[in-house]
């Protein structure tokens, strides 16, 4: 975050979703926050989109954590539908029906 605060034209903030963001919107590998050549090629990628889309250092962590977010929410599948039919609402009428004991 600090070289970003020097120079924003040529270093990025490197946070998972900045990270996932650009990864997703170039089809690069994955980025990793400890490794100077992963940041290096990270900011390099990042100034390459941002000239590519005509994007302000500082509207880049917002654009590339939307990007991620989308991406992860459609990654996301629905739990598993299970089909009961009805015989958990014939079961509850019966015990309805004739719910006279302990």
């Amino acid at each position: 975050m600090l070289l970003y605060l020097r120079d924003p034209t040529q270093f990025g903030v490197c946070i998972n979703a900045t990270m996932g963001g650009l990864a997703m919107a170039t089809g690069s590998l994955p980025f990793r926050a400890n490794s100077r050549t992963s940041y290096e090629r990270f900011c390099q990628l990042l100034r390459e989109w941002r000239e590519r889309y005509d994007i302000a250092p500082q509207e880049a962590d917002a654009v590339l954590a939307a990007l991620w977010r989308n991406g992860r929410e459609k990654d996301r599948k629905p739990p598993p539908s299970v089909e009961f039919g009805d015989s958990p609402l014939r079961f509850l009428a019966d015990l309805a029906a004739n719910n006279n004991g302990e």
